[in-house]
């Protein structure tokens, strides 16, 4: 064989290997970025996420002062009915940027127990309610972009080990 053609097929050989390792650089630097976009989401919802519980305790007691209100408005005038208003208008546009941010509440009561949305405080018997279902909701609960971030806390129903075996599966507490 001619020396030059030797040369040739090296060279050939080299190329092939050279764009063979580039094609492979090309797709780790692809799979990179990719991996980098996912961490910087991972980020900002973590970012979002501490802010928004922080806000959601202002929420809470937003509740409570309008059910502390709620129930002296009548009695107090009509400087504590603007109060209210002006409360309950705030209270409004809270949920609404909130919202806009991808903030959703949980829904919870009547809702069969699920343990990955609701955290039960209190368990209670109570024989004309089914199994496992949600009685009274103590604190909201939210999502975030469709990822739980604080759970509900409620008040389930749990009956005895006699009356589950009547009450539909799907329904039964932990289940």
């Amino acid at each position: 064989m001619d020396p030059r053609d030797a040369q040739i097929l090296a060279l050939a050989k080299g190329k092939d290997e050279l764009e063979e390792r580039l094609a492979y650089m090309q797709a780790e630097f692809e799979n990179l970025k990719k991996r980098c976009q996912r961490d910087v989401e991972a980020r900002l919802l973590r970012a979002k996420e501490t802010v928004f519980l922080d806000l959601l305790g202002v929420m809470d007691n937003m509740d409570r002062a309008l059910a502390q209100v709620n129930g002296n408005c009548m009695a107090s005038g009509k400087e504590l009915d603007e109060f209210a208003k002006g409360v309950r208008m705030i209270h409004q546009q809270m949920k609404q940027v909130l919202a806009s941010h991808g903030l959703q509440p949980i829904e919870a009561l009547d809702q069969p127990f699920d343990p990955f949305r609701h955290e039960a405080l209190i368990k209670v018997e109570e024989m004309d309610r089914p199994d496992g279902v949600v009685l009274e909701e103590i604190l909201k609960g939210y999502t975030l972009d469709g990822n739980v971030i604080r759970p509900a806390k409620v008040k389930v129903n749990v009956l005895p080990k006699a009356k589950q075996a009547s009450a539909p599966a799907e329904t039964k507490l932990g289940q």
